[in-house]
C-alpha cells in the first residue's frame, strides 16, 4: 500500500513508504558469495568497538564480534546478501546496520533487490525495517548526510517503467522511508565515490556530484 503526502521538506512531494512497496525484478549488484568484509564500528557508541562480519559463504552470513565473543548472527547465506553498511539512519548518533539482499519475500514470490536494517541494542541485534522494496526497484544504495537533518540519507539507483535509471534521494520517517527527490532518466548510472556528505555518481558517462541540498553535474 502507497500513500502519498505532501509537505515542505526540501519542496518536494513525498512519497511515504510506510508498508509494503512496490515490486519489480531488479538485477543483483554483486554476488552473494563474492560478499566478504569487516567493519569496525562502536556501534552503540559506549566506548566499546563491535565487529560487523558478513560472509556469503558462511550459512549466517552477518556475525557481530566484540573482541573474542559473538553477540550475534544472522541473515542466511540463502538470501543472497550483496552489500552492507554501517549508516545512523534515524539521527540518533548510534550506527545500524543496512544489508542488501536478493530473495523473495511473502507478497513478491521472485527474488529481488531488497533493503533490510537492523538495530543494536549493545548485547545483540534486532531488524528496525526489512524492506520489500523502494519506490521502485533499485540496483545500488548508499547512505550519506545530505541535509541539515540529523541522520543519513538513503541514496538509491533505481530503475523505472522504461528500463532508465535513476538516483532518488530518501529520509528515515520514524517507520520506514519518504521520498525527498528523484533526479535523472539515463541509460546507466553506478556510484562512483561515496564520502560521509558528497556523493560521485557516473550517469551515461556525466559525473554527477550529490551533496548537501545539492546536486550538480558536468
Amino acid at each position: 500500500m502507497l500513500s502519498k503526502v505532501v509537505n515542505s521538506r526540501s519542496g518536494f512531494r513525498h512519497l511515504s513508504l510506510t508498508l509494503i512497496l512496490l515490486f519489480c525484478l531488479s538485477p543483483i549488484t554483486a554476488s552473494a558469495e563474492s560478499l566478504k568484509k569487516s567493519i569496525a564500528a562502536d556501534l552503540d557508541l559506549d566506548g566499546r568497538v563491535e565487529r560487523i562480519e558478513i560472509d556469503g559463504e558462511r550459512e549466517q552470513a552477518l556475525h557481530i564480534r566484540r573482541g573474542k565473543k559473538l553477540l550475534w548472527q544472522g541473515v542466511p547465506a540463502t538470501w543472497q546478501p550483496w552489500k552492507i553498511q554501517i549508516a545512523d539512519v534515524d539521527g540518533d548518533e548510534r550506527s545500524e546496520i543496512i544489508v542488501g539482499v536478493f530473495k523473495a519475500t511473502k507478497f513478491f514470490t521472485k527474488p529481488h533487490n531488497c533493503l533490510f536494517i537492523y538495530g543494536f541494542s549493545g548485547n545483540s541485534v534486532f531488524p528496525k525495517w526489512l524492506g520489500s522494496s523502494l519506490s521502485r526497484p533499485f540496483t545500488d544504495f548508499v547512505f550519506a548526510d545530505l541535509d541539515s537533518e540529523a541522520g543519513d540519507e538513503l541514496i538509491a539507483i533505481e530503475t523505472t517503467l522504461e528500463e532508465r535509471k535513476s538516483l532518488a534521494v530518501y529520509h528515515w520517517n520514524s517507520f520506514g522511508f519518504t521520498l525527498d527527490r528523484r533526479r535523472g532518466k539515463w541509460q546507466m548510472a553506478r556510484f562512483l565515490d561515496v564520502k560521509k556528505d558528497t556523493i560521485l555518481i557516473n550517469a551515461d558517462r556525466k559525473q554527477i556530484f550529490l551533496a548537501k541540498d545539492h546536486m550538480r553535474s558536468r
